[in-house]
């Protein structure tokens, strides 16, 4: 059973610390305390006075009942699009997926090929020129080349 026995400074203690003009851990000496408290300290490598900062406490990261319901939520969402994909490629053959861009490839139920969402169903025209595809990922607003 170990015991971590901390150690109390006095003024004129060395102790080691980041220095603000240094940018790294050197070995300072202590020059006003508050309280037990080292409040500022002094460089021996540069000779800065600075504040010596607060040790920082062992963050514990804990996730709250509302961020797993978030993450439980989004996964469902995501299985969701993909059932909702597969369902609209039902009976359709992915190799006639025209590249996006094409001439005509902009027909409502037609499949595109997009180089970075995959093949997608046309949803809907949405004029001027616009159309919405369906993609594994989820539905995306697209501008079509008149």
């Amino acid at each position: 059973m170990g015991m971590t026995v901390e150690k109390t400074y006095q003024a004129g203690d060395a102790i080691e610390s980041k220095c603000n003009r240094c940018k790294d851990v050197r070995m300072h000496v202590v020059v006003a305390m508050d309280g037990g408290e080292i409040v500022k300290v002094q460089c021996k490598t540069c000779g800065s006075l600075h504040k010596h900062p607060k040790p920082k406490k062992a963050a514990t990261k804990r996730r709250g009942a509302r961020s797993v319901a978030k993450t439980v939520k989004a996964l469902k969402n995501a299985a969701e699009q993909v059932q909702d994909w597969e369902n609209a490629l039902n009976g359709k053959d992915m190799g006639a997926a025209k590249p996006f861009g094409a001439e005509g490839s902009a027909v409502v139920g037609g499949l595109i090929d997009h180089p970075k969402f995959g093949v997608g169903v046309v949803q809907k025209i949405v004029p001027p020129n616009k159309m919405e595809v369906l993609f594994r990922n989820g539905p995306k607003l697209m501008v079509q080349s008149m």
